[in-house]
């Protein structure tokens, strides 16, 4: 029992002092070191007194209603976005920084989503910190404590044994925060670092463990500081700054030992070698990975609420397509919306009613009843509550026109949009229904509804979970045929919308809209949007999804801080 108090308390004074001394003073607020002299320092309080350890006192993490500000003030009318890493950003950064598996840290939701927006990123409010993300670090450290066994420690800390060098302990303090801050630290902090360390000498595993299970814990590693310093109007970001920004955006990750030893060479500001790492990264496993990522984030394929092993199905299916047009073909990106078949095996294959065998996936032709990633079960099954028959014509064109068109329709202040009219005409056809109610051109709904519902009736020749229909399964009277029309053009086929969105002269500025929002996590507006445009001209020319992020990573507004 005097051992495991012994630990208990030699973990929390460890915890503390990198607590208080890592960028971070509880009494005055979050950020506070000589890095980030002119911030306010208000913005991330455990609200209450708390004082140095060192100096005898005691300090409390931070309890739920913490909070700090996404925006937070740095000279004149200047801010500076703080990002906290997602779930899957500290899973995949532990995981490659250490060689681990940390699956447990997302599927077992050890850490809360600050987001239910389009991206899980995205950051643009003031950020709460509950105590459930304080005890989720701490769980995470904890994972990572339990998988990385000797072997894998000796892997990260190839000097470690019991007995800790004074050489092994610099090497310690000069490579582990750097890999897990993303950035150098100053020289007392590192002092501090090499004092803790000293004082496990003889018991060098433990001690490492320990101050790895710190580091994790520590804001500089959930937390994203890319301030940049002042330069004209704007703020340009340092080169460990950058190669944070520059992994994150790709690969969804930490920056490995290559973005790392540039950074260290001030040679990331450069846009040759800038772009040369873009590409790097855009083919890595882990880039892959994150590509798809946004792209499923895009489409909401990340929240389908259906059957586990149909989810998977859905999920290859789609990831197959991308895999087609972004990386193997390097086609146009809206050819998503064209293809004229799908990569489907035999189980997927027969829920559509379509032919093909064996287990793997593999190229099946359409028969003109579908037409690209719109026709996907992955797509077409967000939202589902249980019953694959009840379809939302609003929700499905509301999700097409506002998530890939970037039109926005601000919800009637004076509508119970609860209170659908056409669901009470239960003696009528659903299409009928609609058109009677809501889709009626002297009605009160007609002039909001028209904009998108007209498209989601089109979808009803799909259930919820992307199979075929042409009646309604309760009333086989009933067509569930019905044309569509975009912005007033129309359309009688699945291969006509796919073309027509194809062609939209919105459909390429939105997804420029929505992968700047993903780059910098929050909110951009279409004047920002224009401006970027301007240096996107390869991505201009040929609309490659790869060109896009190339060139969003080369521009010059990517290592500044000034959207």
């Amino acid at each position: 029992m005097k051992k495991f108090k012994r630990n208990v308390l030699v973990f929390t004074s460890c915890f503390l002092i990198l607590f208080l001394y890592n960028n971070c003073s509880i009494q005055g607020g979050f950020v506070s070191n000589n890095d980030f002299e002119s911030l306010d320092t208000d913005n991330f309080s455990a609200g209450g007194s708390s004082t140095s350890p060192i100096s005898g006192g005691n300090v409390e993490p931070p309890t739920q209603g913490t909070s700090f500000k996404g925006s937070q003030k740095l000279g004149g009318n200047k801010s500076v976005p703080f990002r906290m890493l997602t779930a899957k950003e500290v899973q995949y950064s532990l995981e490659d920084i250490f060689n681990i598996g940390l699956s447990e840290v997302y599927s077992n939701n050890l850490l809360p989503s600050f987001s239910e927006n389009m991206f899980t990123n995205y950051q643009d409010e003031d950020i709460n910190v509950s105590r459930v993300h304080v005890d989720g670090l701490k769980q995470v450290a904890s994972l990572v404590d339990g998988k990385l066994t000797n072997t894998k420690l000796l892997q990260t800390v190839p000097c470690l044994n019991n007995n800790l060098t004074d050489a092994c302990i610099i090497s310690i303090t000069n490579e582990l925060p750097l890999k897990i801050f993303r950035k150098p630290i100053d020289s007392n902090l590192k002092n501090k670092y090499i004092a803790f360390l000293n004082s496990f000498k003889s018991e060098g595993y433990k001690g490492v463990r320990l101050f790895i299970s710190a580091l994790i814990q520590s804001p500089s590693f959930v937390l994203r500081q890319e301030v940049g310093s002042k330069s004209g109007n704007s703020y340009t970001l340092n080169d460990y700054e950058i190669a944070s920004r520059l992994s994150y955006f790709i690969t969804g990750s930490t920056p490995d030992a290559e973005l790392l030893d540039l950074a260290s060479n001030n040679q990331l500001s450069d846009q040759t070698v800038r772009k040369t790492q873009a590409l790097r990264l855009f083919n890595s496993a882990r880039g892959k990975n994150n590509i798809f990522n946004i792209n499923k984030e895009l489409f909401r394929i990340n929240k389908m609420n259906i059957d586990r092993g149909l989810a998977s199905l859905f999920t290859k299916e789609t990831e197959n397509l991308l895999e087609d047009i972004i990386y193997k073909n390097d086609k146009p990106w809206t050819q998503l919306f064209t293809s004229s078949g799908s990569y489907l095996n035999k189980e997927l294959a027969s829920h559509y009613g379509l032919s093909a065998s064996g287990d793997d996936f593999n190229w099946v032709n359409y028969q003109g009843q579908r037409s690209g990633i719109l026709s996907h079960g992955s797509f077409l099954s967000y939202q589902y509550t249980g019953d694959p028959e009840l379809t939302s014509p609003i929700k499905r064109g509301l999700q097409i026109v506002e998530d890939l068109l970037c039109k926005h329709l601000p919800p009637p202040s004076d509508v119970d949009v609860d209170d659908d009219p056409a669901a009470k005409l239960t003696d009528q056809c659903k299409i009928e229904a609609r058109k009677l109610t809501t889709l009626h051109p002297k009605g009160s709904c007609f002039e909001c509804h028209s904009f998108m519902e007209p498209l989601g009736l089109s979808l009803e020749r799909f259930n919820m979970l992307g199979q075929y229909r042409t009646k309604e399964k309760s009333r086989p009277e009933c067509s569930t045929i019905e044309p569509g029309q975009i912005d007033g053009v129309g359309f009688n086929s699945m291969p006509e919308l796919g073309r027509i969105m194809a062609g939209h002269q919105d459909i390429n500025l939105c997804l420029t809209k929505r992968v700047l929002s993903y780059a910098f996590g929050k909110f951009i507006i279409n004047e920002h949007v224009l401006s970027y445009n301007r240096d996107l001209s390869t991505f201009n020319n040929n609309k490659t999804f790869k060109n896009l992020i190339l060139d969003i990573a080369n521009s010059p507004q990517f290592i500044r801080r000034d959207l």
